[in-house]
């Protein structure tokens, strides 16, 4: 490989290993038994970005979306084991700026790059304790944007692992160190105060505290002209707790509403037939999103505003975490969201009007300690 002869030919030693990530035990085996020990990680395989209309996209490209995120996650995982035991340990997740504010035609790549934003903060917070700091570094897309080179960007992530540096960074980092010094390693180590600087110290840190100055605030004033009549609502995971509240809302404002549930979408069916609406049930997963849409259509004739509200919950420290529950949180998250959306659009496109609202959870803004199956999901 060329680049084992670049690193020999400069006085470096080098092992390599061609696993894929989902091969995370022996990836991390080769460097202990070349090694004898694994220090730091770096989460830099690349996923080969797709570009084209959302309505275009394939099973195949979500397919590598998902193992793209799977095997960052079985890699950090097998190496995690080795960082809680010696007691130190560093990784450095590599993604993209795309990750900040979404990309047009790049809908499942920025899905990807946002997971990895929450996950990263996520396992920060879990491994402090243990002397494991994670940090997550977004680079310019030096081919369309004339920016940083990729050797610059290797040079800041040689720093961040430095063991100098003994915080992990925050969500925005600025500083006046040029990026572009030859040896941006030693500026981080010199700079390090003014590096972990955060804009926002304050906050998604303090989004409960929104949330207790929300229940002090005075009630809306009713606007009886808000109405759906005639539209066609698809609510996920509606069988119970918010997605039965979403349900039951679009009713009450005219709106017929496709109850999903992967148990008894009837009982709230019944029930907002019972209050005059117009209601049908369907029993399927949030992953089956043609099939959810299908009966929509055949029910109502059409379908207007998709609630990708299903959703599952796996809370449990990081090493404690199994791939038996990595697959299925992703498979209602991520590919439900995405598969409902997908089968949706077609439509949307031809009658020239769509809603689709992905619900979340509100621990995805400061990322809950144990919670890093959700996080990558939001």
């Amino acid at each position: 490989m060329i680049q084992e002869r670049s690193i020999r030919s400069r006085g470096g030693t080098v092992i390599v290993n061609t696993e894929s990530p989902l091969e995370s035990d022996e990836v991390v085996k080769t460097a202990i038994r070349a090694f004898r020990g694994v220090h730091i990680l770096i989460n830099g395989a690349e996923l080969e970005v797709q570009t084209g209309d959302f309505a275009d996209s394939t099973d195949e490209e979500l397919r590598g979306v998902m193992h793209s995120l799977k095997g960052g996650f079985l890699v950090a995982k097998a190496a995690w084991t080795v960082f809680r035991t010696q007691g130190f340990g560093r990784i450095v997740n590599v993604s993209s700026v795309e990750a900040l504010h979404g990309v047009p035609q790049r809908a499942l790549h920025c899905d990807e790059i946002s997971s990895s934003r929450r996950y990263t903060l996520t396992l920060a917070k879990e491994g402090f304790r243990k002397n494991i700091l994670v940090n997550l570094v977004l680079p310019w897309d030096s081919q369309e944007t004339g920016a940083d080179s990729p050797e610059t960007s290797a040079r800041l992530i040689a720093g961040l692992p430095l063991p100098q540096n003994t915080k992990a960074g925050g969500r925005w980092l600025r500083s006046d160190c040029k990026a572009a010094l030859a040896e941006v390693e030693r500026a981080l180590v010199g700079r390090g105060r003014g590096i972990g600087k955060s804009e926002y110290p304050c906050g998604p840190k303090k989004v409960l505290d929104l949330l207790l100055r929300g229940l002090g605030v005075p009630g809306n004033s009713r606007d009886k002209s808000i109405s759906f009549a005639g539209r066609v609502v698809l609510v996920t995971g509606a069988g119970l707790g918010l997605g039965r509240a979403y349900a039951l809302h679009f009713a009450r404002l005219g709106a017929s509403v496709m109850v999903n549930d992967i148990a008894d979408p009837w009982s709230v069916a019944r029930q907002i037939q019972s209050i005059g609406g117009k209601a049908a049930g369907v029993v399927s997963l949030a992953e089956e999103g043609e099939k959810n849409v299908q009966v929509t259509i055949e029910a109502f004739g059409r379908i207007n505003i998709v609630i990708n509200n299903a959703g599952i919950l796996r809370h449990k420290a990081f090493h404690n975490m199994t791939e038996a529950m990595w697959d299925p949180v992703l498979a209602v998250h991520l590919e439900g969201t995405y598969r409902t959306s997908k089968a949706a659009w077609p439509h949307f496109v031809l009658q020239k009007f769509g809603r689709i609202i992905n619900t979340t959870s509100v621990t995805g803004l400061p990322c809950v300690w144990s919670g890093e199956l959700c996080r990558s999901c939001e």
